[in-house]
């Protein structure tokens, strides 16, 4: 596969997933930004770090607070 091929197909793969900031969690579920980081640091919560940067995947997160909301509750 030639790179310029490699590069659309990264891209495009790259397009599907979907990534939110620590404020725009924070906005989305309706918490203070402060509460937003200390929840980043919970065992079992979908954060990444990248750089010094924290980042959410949105798919993760909602299977995460599903699994809370059915009782699977992790310690922070």
């Amino acid at each position: 596969m030639s790179d310029i091929a490699k590069s659309n197909r990264m891209s495009a793969d790259q397009e599907n997933v979907e990534f939110m900031t620590v404020a725009e969690l924070a906005a989305y579920l309706r918490i203070g930004r402060s509460a937003a980081y200390e929840l980043c640091h919970w065992r079992g919560f979908p954060a990444i770090r990248v750089g010094r940067s924290i980042r959410i995947h949105k798919t993760a997160l909602a299977e995460w607070l599903y699994t809370r909301a059915r009782g699977g509750i992790d310690a922070p």
